[in-house]
């Protein structure tokens, strides 16, 4: 006969069982832990939760903005501004003038007083300014005419050209004479008394060689004629 060997099945225990022995595991360490201290877990989140401190500001320094850049010595500026170097002007109108540093510049001008009012300060016809850097301004009745860098190479022959070309220049001698039209109102021009003149808003200052009015100027004589007339009918009118 053949002996059958018998196999003990012993009994699993549930999924149930083993939650409920999870729990009650959870449940006592959670008893033994101090009153009121979270689980470790949750002391975990709460840290990483936490803000972190910002970096402390660093202060910030403005330095300030870089000096401009030293004028390169020029040998004829240097002597025309200490003095060696000698121009000849037109005319004893004209005057020569050093502007002391820092901004170092010479003013040539050409001065004009009033022709019939020596109580009006005088004033300047032409000026020419040539700084340490080169460049080169003129104004003729304070408009700009000239504005350029002159060569760096060959400065005194371009300065002198310039120079030359600025006294050459024909200014408009302007319109009517004020004597003769005191009474008039006009928007589009004003008295110029250092030429004893009406002067065009408009005028060009300078106009080519033979001429001797500009443009806008020539108009002011007509216009003049016809405002007084067209004011004399209403005076005529009103008598």
């Amino acid at each position: 006969m053949e002996t059958k060997t018998q196999v003990k099945v012993e009994p699993q225990e549930t999924t149930t069982t083993n939650n409920a022995t999870d729990a009650e595991a959870q449940k006592r360490e959670n008893n033994n832990s101090p009153e009121g201290s979270p689980p470790a877990k949750k002391e975990c989140l709460a840290k990483n939760k936490s803000p972190s401190n910002p970096p402390a500001s660093e202060t910030t320094i403005l330095q300030p903005p870089p000096p401009p850049p030293p004028a390169q010595i020029n040998i004829f500026f240097e002597l025309f501004y200490d003095g060696p170097y000698d121009l000849t002007l037109s005319n004893r109108s004209w005057g020569i003038h050093r502007v002391p540093p820092p901004n170092r510049a010479i003013v040539l001008s050409e001065i004009t007083f009033a022709l019939f009012n020596v109580a009006i300060s005088p004033s300047y016809k032409k000026q020419v300014i040539l700084t340490d850097h080169l460049k080169f301004k003129a104004f003729v009745l304070d408009k700009l005419v000239v504005e350029k860098t002159l060569d760096s190479e060959n400065t005194q022959e371009d300065f002198e050209q310039s120079f030359a070309e600025i006294v050459n220049m024909v200014v408009c001698k302007g319109g009517p004479i004020i004597e003769d039209n005191q009474d008039v109102l006009s928007r589009c021009a004003f008295k110029d008394f250092y030429s004893n003149r009406w002067r065009h808003k408009s005028c060009t200052i300078i106009i080519e060689r033979g001429e001797e009015v500009c443009r806008p100027c020539s108009y002011l004589d007509k216009y003049f004629q016809e405002w007084m007339k067209y004011n004399s009918k209403e005076i005529i009118i009103s008598n």
